[in-house]
């Protein structure tokens, strides 16, 4: 077991709170441009997270049933 006292993070820690209001702030400097182009990049990055959770929970999983599983995900969030 390590010592409490030898223990320091290689990076600093922030706040969550903190993470969220500094992206807002640079968000709201973006031109519109850059704000338009980033709702499809966003949803890109969100489509590969959830992609990669879904070969996590079902190794070796063919891409045709992960596009199935990732369909039915944005299907069932469409209906809010």
């Amino acid at each position: 077991m390590v010592p409490p006292n030898e223990f320091k993070p290689i990076i600093p820690q922030l706040s969550t709170d903190r993470l969220y209001w500094e992206e807002v702030k640079e968000a709201r400097n973006r031109r519109i441009e850059e704000k338009l182009l980033a709702g499809p990049r966003l949803f890109d990055q969100a489509c590969q997270r959830v992609r990669e959770r879904i070969r996590a929970h079902f190794p070796g999983i063919d891409p045709k049933a992960e596009d199935a599983i990732l369909e039915r995900l944005l299907e069932m969030c469409d209906r809010d």
